[in-house]
């Protein structure tokens, strides 16, 4: 077996032929991109939720009724 290669069932795709060492590192790109997906997600829901409160006329005149 060559350099850490796992010996793998045919027809499992790109993934299972890497080393452990590169799907570990993929896995992890993966994770961290996600992960900073989220948080901007995150952020734009907290900045809309913000302008939102901002827009709405009982937070503007609350003692109008």
């Amino acid at each position: 077996m060559p350099n850490g290669l796992k010996k793998v069932k045919p027809g499992l795709g790109r993934a299972a032929k890497m080393s452990e060492c590169k799907r570990f590192k993929l896995n992890t790109n993966k994770l961290a991109s996600s992960m900073k997906n989220l948080v901007v997600l995150v952020f734009e829901l907290q900045k809309n939720e913000a302008h939102q409160h901002l827009n709405t006329e009982e937070h503007i005149f609350p003692y109008a009724k």
